[in-house]
């Protein structure tokens, strides 16, 4: 048990490593060394089955524990009513619970917010936006994507380009942003696709 609260907080103490929590959309929002961003709809975080996906994401990298966090509402005295935990353990309803909430309107599922989700590991990253209905998952650059498509085909992302310009879900349609932000966001990622990150 204590082993695994060490790698639960260890997935945790990631997320501030991973994701700069000054920036939104456009911008890219990921510190550090990571590529091939996938983008995809941040209703499926929001689906009680990706926790299932998650837990094949950790079997994959050989992690034990994931944090998804609500980067909006974490503060020092009140953490755990914004963090799920995910391991082998956990389960839909576990989450399906945490989503509807103990009170109408208190769960997740309301919550229009930012929300990432990283492992002990950290090979992978998603971050959402729920305001923009958009969400990314990134991988650290040294390590081999492909392992990773059974997972990414389920949560049907795709890269950038083919997002952006095939309308692949709301998020990215001509009806949800303007030109000029799919022009940034696509600058944005395709910089750090290849490798160079753009300026602060």
């Amino acid at each position: 048990m204590n082993a695994m609260r060490n790698e639960c907080l260890n997935a945790l103490s990631n997320l501030s490593k991973t994701i700069d929590a000054g920036r939104r959309f456009p911008r890219n929002v990921f510190l550090g060394p990571w590529s091939d961003f996938l983008f995809f709809d941040s209703d499926w975080l929001f689906d009680a089955r990706f926790v299932e996906q998650v837990k094949s994401l950790l079997d994959i990298e050989g992690g034990t524990c994931a944090c998804l966090a609500n980067l909006d509402q974490i503060t020092d005295g009140d953490q755990d009513r914004h963090l799920l935990f995910i391991d082998g353990s956990t389960t839909q309803n576990a989450y399906r619970l945490l989503l509807k909430g103990e009170t109408s309107g208190s769960g997740w599922i309301h919550d229009m917010d930012r929300f990432a989700c990283v492992s002990d590991v950290s090979q992978w990253c998603i971050y959402c936006e729920r305001a923009s209905e958009i969400a990314v998952i990134g991988f650290q650059t040294d390590i081999s994507v492909e392992r990773y498509m059974l997972v990414v085909a389920q949560l049907k992302a795709a890269r950038i380009a083919e997002a952006a310009w095939h309308d692949l879900f709301y998020g990215f349609s001509a009806q949800a942003l303007s030109a000029q932000w799919r022009s940034e966001l696509l600058q944005e990622y395709a910089q750090a696709q290849s490798g160079n990150r753009s300026p602060a």
